[in-house]
């Protein structure tokens, strides 16, 4: 399924017309409900019809060395997270981010849908999400603490990293994803402060379901079941989400200063540069 924007009915007719106003009442539903709502750029053509309601946006793994990409994120307004390549190469998400964040000029339609040149400002709040790779998991101490040097090495000091807790991370396996994301609890439980966040595919039911659109009867699938990456199922999601809350938690006291540090540190930072 080449999914809600491409193909809104399941049917593989592509009827992206529809799709994309589907898409867009979807996430115009979900900024109605007080929530933050994030995507997975595919196709820069696309971008504009959605990216006022999204809060977060990410780069995939196949598309992450695409000149076209790394353009369209450096004039996105929100942050923006690049995947290490499906080998797990980490350094083409780095120089992504790099890219991404330099002022550039470029093509785009305007309201009319004709082509235009812009100006895009550069996205400095762009970061690495570790996703893993066909040769197995990233998201160990040993790859988020590489991904944050080489992003501190490209002159992004600070920039945190964030683990896709499915794909090669999971190996497709519902237990994979419970596997990593407990791990990188760990890690933030513990006082890691580079990891970022986490991505998790989540869905009502656990599992997943075999769907070729248009010869599968949409009566046939089962409702709140993915049709395409096996999910979590929500009451899975909730218990997760509490424990990354937990650790969050520890991970701030374990990191607070006292208001002695929090006085004096500023002083001490003199002539260190921001």
């Amino acid at each position: 399924w080449r999914g809600l924007v491409n193909d809104p009915d399941l049917s593989g007719t592509d009827d992206v017309e529809r799709g994309v106003a589907l898409g867009r009442r979807v996430l115009l539903d979900i900024n109605g409900a007080g929530l933050p709502a994030a995507t997975e750029f595919l196709d820069p053509l696309v971008a504009p019809y959605f990216e006022d309601l999204v809060s977060w946006g990410s780069i995939g793994a196949r598309t992450v060395e695409s000149p076209q990409h790394r353009s369209l994120a450096a004039g996105l307004s929100m942050p923006v997270g690049f995947k290490n390549t499906r080998s797990g190469d980490i350094q083409s998400a780095v120089n992504a981010v790099v890219a991404a964040a330099l002022p550039q000029r470029k093509l785009a339609m305007d309201d009319n849908g004709r082509l235009q040149m812009v100006e895009a400002a550069g996205n400095a709040n762009g970061h690495v999400i570790l996703r893993g790779s066909e040769r197995g998991p990233n998201y160990d101490n040993g790859s988020i603490t590489e991904a944050a040097s080489r992003l501190s090495q490209a002159g992004f000091e600070g920039a945190r990293v964030v683990v896709d807790c499915s794909h090669g991370n999971s190996g497709k396996r519902l237990e994979g994803q419970l596997e990593a994301c407990r791990s990188v609890a760990g890690e933030v439980a513990a006082g890691n402060a580079a990891v970022g966040g986490v991505m998790i595919e989540s869905f009502l039911e656990a599992g997943s379901q075999k769907l070729k659109p248009g010869v599968t009867s949409r009566s046939a699938l089962r409702y709140g079941c993915s049709v395409t990456d096996p999910c979590i199922d929500f009451a899975t999601t909730e218990v997760l989400l509490r424990e990354l809350a937990a650790a969050v938690e520890a991970r701030r006291s374990a990191n607070a200063m006292s208001w002695r540090e929090a006085v004096v540190a500023p002083d001490s930072r003199q002539g260190q540069g921001l």
